[in-house]
């Protein structure tokens, strides 16, 4: 008899075969979906990092209000519902869209270097 834990070197065998068959058709399959379908639809450095409202109006030297009512055209994205949604900022195309003349944003942009609100 062997003792516990141990394998009959006959069970052993076939266990270490079928364990090669399973790995054998796991690599098979997994290549064919990555092969099939990209990991990733587009490239991590063409993510734009996204910041809040307040670190917005900091970088275009402005106040959150203004960041606000202009959210839409900056390309806010809402990450939850309701009637005060959390919203984020594409940082480098809202700066873009700040400065573009021919965009249609709403409202003075009243700025803290003119004694504007936060």
């Amino acid at each position: 008899m062997t003792p516990p834990g141990d394998l009959d070197p006959k069970w052993e065998a076939f266990a270490n075969r079928v364990a090669d068959l399973l790995a054998e058709r796991l690599t098979e399959t997994l290549g064919e979906l990555v092969t099939r379908e990209p990991l990733l639809r587009e490239p991590v450095e063409d993510t734009p990092r996204m910041v809040d409202a307040a670190e917005l109006a900091e970088e275009l030297g402005t106040s959150r209000k203004w960041v606000y009512r202009n959210a839409d055209q900056l390309g806010a994205v809402r990450l939850t519902d309701g009637a005060r949604p959390r919203l984020r900022f594409p940082s480098g195309q809202s700066r873009a869209i700040a400065g573009n003349p021919g965009q249609s944003l709403r409202g003075a942009d009243p700025g803290r270097r003119n004694g504007g609100e936060r």
